[in-house]
């Protein structure tokens, strides 16, 4: 079932930086190949076809794009992309500081 797919921007600066991280690094290549798969990992949220995990105990649930982590809310109409960040860090400490 389709959602409407929101980006906050909070996760549009995550993703922003990330691509610069991977650009001024690794390359132009590098950053596309990244791109592209949080893009792809994004449509299919979207289009219903994959859901999050939980993230402990939080509201958040998490989507796995290889290195990274898109943090998700939902809400009854719609799907909300809060963060982008690399899958290494401390998800439930993110979800933490977002509840605030």
């Amino acid at each position: 079932m389709k959602r409407r797919l929101e980006i906050t921007p909070r996760a549009r600066r995550d993703l922003a930086a990330i691509l610069s991280w991977y650009r001024e690094n690794l390359g132009a290549r590098a950053a596309l190949k990244v791109a592209k798969n949080i893009d792809g990992k994004l449509r299919s949220i979207g289009a219903g076809r994959i859901r999050g995990a939980a993230i402990g105990q939080s509201a958040y649930l998490r989507v796995l794009a290889r290195k990274h982590a898109l943090v998700i809310r939902e809400s009854a109409d719609a799907t909300f992309v809060v963060r982008i960040v690399h899958g290494a860090q401390d998800l439930e400490a993110i979800a933490a500081e977002l509840d605030g």
